[in-house]
């Protein structure tokens, strides 16, 4: 089924649910972000700039996307008056800050309840299948990008030299001058390690991922699904019942795998990598060393809603149809899109 999201901002709404401790007295000061079409990471670049901080004074629980109208929360490690700041806060584009608190602790990644979303799918001829099928927990594109997949499968196989080609390649010209002298001296650890660590840990990130999107496309071969082409290989969405189990992101220190159709996939997947999970320790660079974790082969989906469908007054002669649900952290509303429209 052909279809479109995020055709303008207000297609694809987000809202942080959080999970705050405020206190009377932080270090932190907690802003609640409204922002459109901004992304998450260029915000607080604005917010370095404004006031001449560095970007680790500055925290959320994860990347909302561009392409949208979100909401989340932020904390800054910044003194001053809260009205003030958050007055001077105003200047920045597209974004409108309010305060709420103040916290000992910054917020971090994953610190969060859920997300509720609101989806507009665009462009349609005909109103989805209303059958509740379970929906994988996959990783989306987001995640991947067009060499992070390839940059870190370089990193964990010791091949420093590509990955550091791979970023240099894929970089603004503008920002490699000190990565490209440490690659025409022969030091490919030090290039790799001009790049911020957040960006170097996504490198890691995109390649487990990718590895996780694998066993669970092979698994689900066990039942009957559609199938979707993503860049890195296929999404399997099931139409049929399947029972939840915990599937590997493998690194080093694995809990052991205890669904049995699971383990030799395990094995096939890891032989074609040419790959052992102790290779995701990494003396040369070891604040790259990544355990291994389990995530939930479905996705724990709550509050789903659907409207009817109606006409799409961007695109003549189409349909639109509302959905809304919220999602636990981590999973991706762009995948619960593709199982239901596909």
């Amino acid at each position: 089924m052909d279809y479109i999201i995020k055709q303008i901002p207000e297609d694809f709404v987000v809202e942080e649910i959080p999970k705050l401790e405020l206190v009377d007295d932080g270090r932190f000061l907690i802003f609640r972000l409204k922002k459109k079409d901004r992304g998450s990471e260029d915000v607080a670049g604005d917010i370095c700039r404004l006031f001449n901080m560095k970007r680790k004074f500055i925290g959320y629980a994860g990347n909302k996307d561009k392409k949208a109208v979100t909401t989340q929360y932020l904390s800054i490690r910044i003194t001053g008056n809260p009205a003030k700041i958050t007055e001077k806060l105003s200047a920045i584009r597209n974004c409108k800050f309010e305060y709420v608190g103040q916290s000992i602790n910054p917020i971090s990644i994953g610190d969060l309840e859920s997300n509720r979303f609101g989806i507009t799918v665009r462009g349609l001829d005909k109103a989805p299948d209303a059958s509740k099928s379970p929906i994988p927990n996959y990783f989306d594109e987001q995640r991947f990008s067009k060499v992070n997949v390839e940059v870190g499968r370089s990193i964990i196989k010791r091949d420093f030299k590509k990955a550091a080609k791979l970023v240099l390649d894929a970089a603004d010209s503008s920002s490699t001058s000190d990565m490209l002298a440490k690659i025409e001296a022969n030091d490919h650890i030090g290039a790799l390690r001009c790049v911020p660590k957040k960006t170097l840990t996504l490198f890691i990130h995109a390649y487990q991922s990718f590895l996780f999107n694998e066993l669970v496309s092979v698994y689900l071969n066990w039942f009957k699904c559609v199938t979707v082409k993503y860049s890195q290989g296929i999404f399997r969405f099931p139409r049929q019942e399947v029972a939840n189990i915990e599937v590997p992101i493998i690194g080093f220190g694995m809990d052991e795998v205890k669904e049995e159709k699971l383990k030799p996939i395990i094995d096939k997947i890891l032989k074609q990598e040419n790959l052992t999970p102790r290779d995701f320790i990494i003396p040369q660079i070891p604040e790259l060393s990544f355990e291994g974790r389990m995530r939930d082969l479905l996705m724990n989906i709550s509050e789903m809603k659907q409207s009817s469908l109606e006409a799409d007054d961007l695109n003549v002669g189409k349909h639109k149809i509302k959905v809304s649900f919220v999602l636990g952290p981590g999973s991706y509303a762009t995948i619960v899109v593709k199982s239901l429209f596909s």
